[in-house]
């Protein structure tokens, strides 16, 4: 109910107290909002975790049976529109890991300068814009053999990798296995939400006047998000055993 689930009626940090005391307790949460599960990408991704959480992810494929491929990032739109929660972003430039017997990409990642926070991290650092599997489908031992490959053939254009998790949907369990070391947590995100649709709507600064106008009058409600945590990662590091990060 987004009339009770908003910034004007929860307590500050509310969502991420909560959030972190699941965690505390030994449970795993995944937010769920109306908005993202009435939006068919979000929802087959929002399937998938749950079914991977659970450890009832149906089709499991062997990193040995994959092989890795430097591609051009425009070419996994489709990809990152199907299976990533945020859709396809453009980037500098991607890897994959495709099926040996099909080819078809079972897992991908591109990176680009750093959009948010670009002058935190050095001159030479770049992002991991979106990362992502097949949704259903787990890689055992793939976003190892992934990270591998980007370390070896990207390795000395960077100095610092930038890796954000979505703490909303995501877990970040695997991180220091792959040599990702943590820097901090950003809480506060909201999301604009029309009152009377419940139609979501992204960010726009540029429109910051009107949106304000349309909030105070109580037509815009803002609904309240866990936040990001950062992981950094220097090229040098030995990446481990790891079947999936999360992004």
């Amino acid at each position: 109910d987004y009339t009770i689930f908003h910034k004007k009626v929860l307590a500050k940090d509310f969502v991420e107290k909560m959030h972190f005391s699941i965690i505390e307790a030994g449970s795993r949460p995944i937010w769920i909002k109306k908005f993202e599960w009435e939006d068919r990408r979000k929802q087959t991704v929002l399937k998938s975790l749950i079914l991977h959480a659970c450890g009832k992810t149906k089709e499991r494929i062997y990193a040995r049976n994959t092989y890795t491929d430097i591609v051009p990032s425009k070419s996994l739109a489709d990809f990152f529109d199907t299976s990533s929660f945020y859709g396809h972003r453009n980037a500098s430039f991607a890897v994959c890991l495709k099926d040996k017997s099909t080819h078809r990409v079972l897992m991908a990642m591109n990176f680009g300068h750093p959009y948010y926070g670009k002058d935190k991290y050095g001159d030479n650092a770049i992002e991991c814009i979106r990362a992502a599997c097949q949704p259903f489908t787990l890689v055992v031992g793939g976003m190892s053999k992934l990270m591998k490959f980007m370390i070896a053939e990207f390795g000395s254009t960077f100095a610092t990798l930038v890796y954000y998790i979505d703490d909303s949907h995501y877990s970040a369990n695997s991180m220091g296995t792959l040599g990702f070391t943590y820097s901090h947590f950003a809480g506060g995100g909201l999301h604009n939400v029309w009152k009377d649709t419940g139609a979501m709507f992204m960010r726009t600064p540029a429109m910051h006047k009107e949106i304000s106008f349309f909030r105070d009058n109580g037509h815009i409600l803002t609904i309240p998000d866990v936040g990001n945590s950062t992981y950094l990662l220097k090229p040098d590091t030995i990446v481990g055993h790891a079947d999936s990060v999360e992004t």
